[in-house]
């Protein structure tokens, strides 16, 4: 089987696995990047090194539920900018 029958096959088993209507319900990597306050970039290197949220892959683009993005953000440790201090 070639890469891309066999893609094809995987990409299709990922989708049809989730129920209709769910994959609206998940943010595109520029979305999570922009609520984070970083760039799509840093989020891509943090997933790499597992230290971002958790994505689940649908074709080649990355996807965040809100609510793992929101728990994720809830367990890092608070910080305030410095041009927020008074």
């Amino acid at each position: 089987m070639r890469y891309k029958e066999m893609t094809a096959i995987f990409l299709t088993e990922r989708v049809f696995a989730m129920p209709a209507g769910d994959i609206s319900r998940f943010l595109t990597a520029k979305q999570v990047a922009h609520r984070l306050h970083v760039h799509p970039v840093t989020l891509r290197r943090w997933s790499r090194e597992k230290l971002g949220p958790a994505w689940i892959m649908i074709g080649s683009a990355r996807f965040y539920d809100p609510l793992a993005v929101e728990a994720w953000l809830a367990r890092q440790p608070s910080f305030t900018p410095p041009d927020a201090v008074a």
